[in-house]
């Protein structure tokens, strides 16, 4: 994986595309962090997010509207794997925040881009 800097906001992300590989994106769990993910839905670029369900089922409904509500695509943390290998070869773009418990998910995420690499 490769870091590229630049004065524009954009240019990274879309230099990353350019690779065809997908794009994973981290991000801090802090502020209102989805907004990022629906600034890049809103200029066309389709985002897939992880993230934990509420255990609150009616929270949850919430959380999860407000979310998919401008065409988001939200994986359960739980079980997104295989989902997000898949977008990342389709040149998806994955959208991580690391301070979540990540454990398992993050380890098979990891060997499988690995093997995508070799």
């Amino acid at each position: 994986m490769a870091s590229i800097e630049s004065d524009n906001a954009t240019y990274p992300f879309e230099e990353a595309l350019k690779r065809n590989k997908g794009v994973l994106g981290i991000t801090g769990h802090m502020g209102n962090f989805e907004r990022l993910a629906h600034w890049y839905q809103a200029n066309g670029y389709d985002m897939k997010v992880v993230a934990r369900d509420a255990n609150d089922a009616g929270l949850q409904e919430q959380v999860a509207g407000i979310r998919g509500g401008r065409g988001m695509i939200v994986l359960s943390r739980g079980n997104s794997a295989r989902t997000i290998l898949q977008s990342l070869r389709e040149n998806g773009t994955i959208g991580l925040l690391p301070d979540q418990n990540l454990t398992g998910l993050a380890d098979t995420v990891n060997a499988r881009m690995q093997e995508m690499v070799d």
